[in-house]
């Protein structure tokens, strides 16, 4: 028996469905569909029952005899991590390795196994390839109208369909997160390849969940039409997609399978180069498909300003007004979409902004460096001191504190540093800064106070050059609290994140040297937040914030967001460049 989990929207079930499918009958088994992940969902619901497929649903009865702990999800996880451990993976649950690349593997699989995954390939089933087509007919067939509109498609060898998935994608920031955005700019190239290659015949018919937003941004060339509606199933709309002898795709797998089912040899199918943010989907385009990579010079306007929207809705269940920011968490938003100086990328930059602190300030005020890496491969552990600590350059908070080397995990710490090489923290916030820094690991002198104690974090928030509050963290690591203090050093009355700690944090000695300094880090910026360090009468230099917390403050009371936003002054003109 083999127990295929369902999830995601119709694509993705497809993809799921096809491969134990492919499995059930070389084994000649049966096949069954664990439905469960549905129970939670509110936005997707199942939906291969739209096709004439024979479908079963696996009980209770027979999940529990594949997967150990399948009614607790908690305690079904720990042992799934326990069991993809053991040597050849000696459990029924097979769990896909990553989305997007083929595994051979799972095509090895015993007659009992339960599959967990997307499955995103051709890969899986591609020698069934007929039969596979075969499985996804109708169940409700067209409409005359749309019976009449197939058979136009079918018979001009020039139609393209054009599909253009809008709706969580550009409206959700979780999923903006994850996935590649097709923007306006891809449509309109991807749809010049195609006129160019097929001439004046050319005619591309428009499928998307959203209509009206496409006919808003996108530049059609002339001879298009725009087929999606209401009427329409899931389904029907892929079958009918699928009806046009050529494609033009998002990185969807709804998508995907609108142009797979082209029963067309010659086909010609255009894909976005991208499919996820955080890796590539090599094993996912179908073989002769062509990918195209867009001019992105415009992508912040429909991928950046969507994804702060969504999220500073949810964060702050309110809209962000970019049109006339006036709250502090607003105008963070604004700075971090609209104020793109290149400059930001030095300053954002844990190894390049030490030129720039020196230049400013004065090397005297820079930890001890005792290394820049590409690789854990390049780091000499001996000959680096007991105590240290080791960044990544190009993001927020991937540090390793090194307090005994003695007691250090180095095949563990190698493991992470060259896991930080591989991202872009770029994809985590949209902060633009942080997109072209060059990875590189660089190791730094620890820092630490009287008798081994965590120092306080003095944070300097300056708004136009000029230092309007100052935050203090206390135990960082462990129960983290924060003070906020006016430059004279009277506390204020609110707080950002951190509740206030019950020791009395003492006025610095050198409050008005610590606030000179910070003037001239961030004098001719509009927002910058300056973080230091002092030992005794020695001032260390922290880093350079451009967005705190991605620009999403939780500040309280509230009306402080506010009031903050009314001292800080936005630049008259908007700086967005291309990327």
């Amino acid at each position: 028996m083999i127990i295929s989990r369902i999830m995601g929207g119709l694509g993705n079930q497809m993809f799921q469905y096809a491969l134990g499918w492919r499995l059930a009958l070389e084994r000649d088994v049966h096949l069954k569909v664990d439905l469960s992940w549905f129970d939670r969902q509110e936005k997707r619901k199942f939906e291969l029952d739209q096709f004439n497929l024979d479908i079963s649903v696996a009980n209770k009865d027979y999940l529990r005899e594949l997967i150990p702990f399948s009614d607790n999800r908690l305690v079904r996880g720990f042992w799934r991590r326990v069991d993809s451990s053991l040597p050849g993976n000696r459990g029924f649950d097979y769990h896909e390795k990553q989305i997007g690349h083929f595994d051979p593997q799972v095509l090895k699989v015993g007659r009992k196994k339960y599959l967990d995954g997307y499955w995103q390939s051709e890969k899986y089933f591609k020698t069934y390839k007929s039969q596979v087509r075969s499985l996804f007919t109708l169940k409700d067939p067209l409409s005359d109208q749309d019976h009449a509109l197939a058979k136009e498609m079918l018979g001009n060898p020039h139609s393209v369909s054009v599909h253009i998935r809008c709706g969580d994608y550009i409206s959700q920031h979780l999923i903006i997160r994850g996935h590649y955005i097709c923007t306006p700019q891809y449509y309109k190239e991807t749809m010049l390849l195609a006129r160019e290659k097929f001439g004046d015949g050319t005619c591309f018919y428009i499928f998307s969940d959203d209509p009206g937003w496409c006919r808003d941004n996108i530049e059609f060339p002339s001879h298009f039409k725009i087929v999606s509606n209401q009427q329409r199933s899931t389904a029907q709309e892929m079958i009918l997609m699928s009806q046009c002898q050529n494609a033009i795709i998002a990185n969807s797998s709804y998508s995907w399978w609108g142009a797979w089912l082209i029963d067309n040899p010659t086909k010609f199918v255009l894909y976005p180069e991208k499919w996820f943010y955080s890796h590539a989907a090599s094993d996912t385009p179908a073989e002769g498909w062509i990918s195209h990579q867009h001019d992105t010079s415009s992508d912040w306007k429909y991928i950046d300003i969507p994804y702060a929207k969504s999220r500073y809705r949810e964060k702050y269940n309110r809209e962000l007004d970019l049109d006339n920011p006036l709250k502090f968490s607003e105008k963070l938003q604004w700075l971090k979409i609209f104020d793109r100086r290149p400059i930001y990328t030095t300053t954002s930059d844990k190894f390049a902004v030490r030129q720039y602190v020196a230049d400013r300030i004065g090397e005297q005020y820079l930890t001890q460096l005792y290394g820049v890496y590409r690789s854990s491969k390049e780091i000499d552990w001996k000959s680096l001191p007991n105590k240290f600590v080791l960044k990544a350059n190009h993001g927020s908070k991937w540090n390793i504190y090194c307090k005994d080397k003695r007691k250090l995990n180095i095949t563990e710490v190698s493991r992470q540093v060259d896991d930080w090489m591989t991202r872009n923290y770029f994809y985590q916030g949209r902060e633009s800064n942080y997109k072209h820094i060059s990875p590189r690991i660089i190791c730094e002198e620890y820092l630490e106070g009287e008798k081994g104690a965590a120092l306080k974090d003095y944070m300097f928030y300056c708004f136009n050059g000029r230092v309007e509050f100052i935050h203090v963290d206390v135990n960082r690591f462990t129960d983290h609290r924060r003070a906020i203090f006016d430059t004279d050093w009277n506390l204020l009355p609110f707080t950002i994140y951190y509740r206030l700690p019950d020791e009395e944090i003492i006025r610095p000695t050198q409050l008005e040297k610590l606030i000179s300094l910070v003037g001239a880090l961030a004098d001719g910026f509009p927002f910058f937040r300056v973080d230091l360090f002092f030992i005794g009468e020695l001032i260390y230099f922290g880093e350079l914030t451009l967005c705190p917390v991605s620009g999403f403050p939780i500040i309280r009371p509230p009306e402080y967001d506010r009031i903050l936003g009314e001292k800080l002054i936005l630049p008259d003109e908007k700086m967005t460049i291309s990327e």
